[in-house]
């Protein structure tokens, strides 16, 4: 009994049918197996291109300039930093985990932790541009706890 055209593709050999039409098509008539291929590969090219276009869509990165950078009165390497996005912002180089804190309202919104040596850094940098009166932008994607620290100003940083 012969198997109908749609349950051929049932079998795990479906690459070797795929192999087979191909290498069959490519001998018989090897302008409209060129046809086939830019066919294909036009749709992988619109495919690939969509997909990568959502991941653009999906990437929500929170950008907000920094104000005022001050460490807190009863800590020695503990920082409130004044943003416009959330009412508080710690930056905590003192405990044994150490990182940065976004709260809004009471609430805990987003934490990224930092290594020693990278919490050092920033507070360097901030101290420097503090003193230097120089733009400073934080930009926090929640997702994946992750910080970028840039010199934009204005609606950049927006």
């Amino acid at each position: 009994m012969k198997k109908p055209k749609w349950q051929i593709f049932d079998s795990p050999a479906i690459f070797s049918h795929f192999f087979y039409y191909f290498a069959q098509l490519f001998i018989s008539k090897p302008d409209l197996f060129i046809k086939q291929v830019r066919f294909f590969m036009k749709k992988m090219i619109v495919l690939i291109g969509l997909l990568m276009s959502m991941t653009a869509i999906a990437d929500d990165i929170i950008k907000m300039p920094v104000q005022d950078f001050n460490p807190t009165p009863d800590m020695d390497y503990i920082y409130e930093i004044k943003t416009t996005k959330f009412d508080k912002v710690l930056l905590d180089c003192q405990s044994l985990v150490t990182g940065m804190t976004f709260s809004d309202k009471g609430q805990l919104k987003s934490n990224v932790y930092l290594d020693m040596f990278m919490c050092d850094e920033l507070v360097t940098y901030l101290i420097e541009s503090k003193k230097e009166n120089l733009p400073v932008c934080i930009g926090l994607d929640a997702e994946y706890s992750e910080l970028y620290i840039t010199r934009e100003t204005g609606d950049e940083c927006n």
